[in-house]
């Protein structure tokens, strides 16, 4: 029986197969990983639209506090491909 790969084995091997670069990479398991930690250490797979709105909340409202929103930019049009790619994949609506 073949072992189930590790959800950022995934990513990185979806990442590697579109031949991204790899600070593109570290960039989005970055991302993923602050994702996850925000709620608590739970697989992506359990959430649903709410816990993504509310993380996309949470860094809307530390953008305009701290004034990070130059640094975030390039995150929130990844966070859009990585929602479209979500709901191709899984067949979710966020």
């Amino acid at each position: 029986m073949k072992k189930k790969r590790k959800l950022f084995d995934q990513v990185r091997d979806k990442i590697q197969m579109k031949h991204y670069s790899i600070k593109t990479e570290r960039s989005y398991v970055s991302w993923i990983k602050r994702y996850i930690m925000y709620h608590d250490k739970r697989h992506p797979i359990e959430m649903q639209k709410m816990e993504i709105e509310q993380f996309l909340t949470f860094l809307t409202l530390r953008i305009h506090s701290t004034g990070l929103s130059l640094k975030l930019a390039p995150f929130q049009s990844k966070t859009l491909r990585w929602r479209k790619r979500q709901r191709q994949q899984f067949g979710r609506s966020y």
